[in-house]
C-alpha cells in the first residue's frame, strides 16, 4: 500500500488548502485515528486510510462559505458597513449572513436556484432575495439601489460571464470580491480526472487571466489575489481576487 507523509495527507484529501496550515493542524493536536494523536508531520501513512480526522475549527454561520468571504474581508481590510451589497450565487447565504453581521445596509442575494437561502436570513428585511434569477442578466428592475460591493461565489460559470451585469448596475467605485475557481475558468481538457486542478501553474494562469480581465476591460485596480482559507467542491484551491473599480472610467 502506497504510504505518504501526513501533512500531504491532509492536503491531498482537503482538510488544508496547503502544506503550512496542515503542519499547523498537526503541531496544534487536531488530527488523530482511531488510537492516538498525530503530532509528526512526517509521519508515515497509508493514503486511504479512512480512520484519520481532523478536528477543525466549528463556525455558527449558515454555510462554511462564509469563511471564505471573512478572509478576503480581514487580509484586505475592507469593512462593509453602511454598504449596499450584491451576492452573486448566494446559495445558503454564507456570503450574505457575513456582510449583514458587519454591518451592510442591504444584500441583494442573488441565486439561479431556489430555496436554498437558510431560513434564518429569509426573512430579514436587509435582504432581497432574488431566486430564479440569473446574475447575467439582472437589470435595474431589480437591483433597485446601486450596491458599493459586489462578492461572488459562482459555480459553473466563468468570472467573466457571470460578473459584467452586475458592473453596469453598481456605483462607478465599486468593490468587487470574488472567487476564482479554476476549474470553471481553464479549457476542459485542462482539468484532471475527477474535475480537479492540481497544476500551480493552471493556478497561476487563470489568476492573471481574471485580474488582466478586470483592469482591461472593467477598470479595477486589483489589491490582490489570496487563497481561499478553505477547499472547494472535489478539493479543488480557490483564490480571492479583491479591487474596486476607479472612478473615471
Amino acid at each position: 500500500m502506497t504510504k505518504i507523509r501526513l501533512d500531504e495527507f491532509l492536503l491531498q484529501k482537503g482538510f488544508a488548502p496547503n502544506i503550512q496550515v496542515a503542519q499547523s493542524l498537526i503541531m496544534q493536536g487536531k488530527v488523530h485515528n482511531k488510537h492516538e494523536q498525530l503530532t509528526k508531520a512526517g509521519t508515515q501513512v497509508n493514503i486511504n486510510d479512512k480512520d484519520i480526522k481532523v478536528k477543525l475549527p466549528k463556525h455558527n454561520y449558515v454555510s462554511r462559505g462564509a469563511l471564505k468571504l471573512i478572509k478576503a474581508l480581514d487580509h484586505f481590510k475592507i469593512n462593509p458597513s453602511g454598504m449596499v451589497c450584491i451576492d452573486l450565487g448566494s446559495s445558503t447565504g454564507g456570503f450574505t449572513e457575513v456582510l449583514l453581521e458587519q454591518g451592510a445596509e442591504l444584500v441583494f442575494a442573488v441565486d439561479v436556484g431556489y430555496g436554498e437561502l437558510h431560513h434564518r436570513l429569509r426573512d430579514n428585511p436587509q435582504i432581497i432575495v432574488l431566486e430564479k434569477t440569473n446574475a447575467r442578466y439582472l437589470t435595474e428592475k431589480q437591483i433597485t439601489t446601486q450596491p458599493d460591493l459586489i462578492v461572488c461565489d459562482a459555480s459553473f460559470i466563468s468570472l467573466t460571464t457571470i460578473l459584467p451585469a452586475s458592473f453596469t448596475l453598481a456605483k462607478k467605485n465599486c468593490l468587487l470580491i470574488a472567487l476564482i475557481k479554476p476549474q470553471f475558468e481553464v479549457e476542459k481538457h485542462e482539468v484532471d480526472e475527477g474535475g480537479i486542478i492540481k497544476n500551480p501553474l493552471l493556478h497561476q494562469k487563470v489568476c492573471n487571466k481574471i485580474k488582466a480581465w478586470l483592469k482591461q476591460e472593467h477598470h479595477f485596480k486589483i489589491f490582490g489575489i489570496v487563497e481561499s482559507p478553505i477547499l472547494g467542491a472535489k478539493g479543488n484551491k480557490e483564490f480571492l481576487i479583491v479591487g474596486q473599480r476607479k472612478k473615471t472610467l
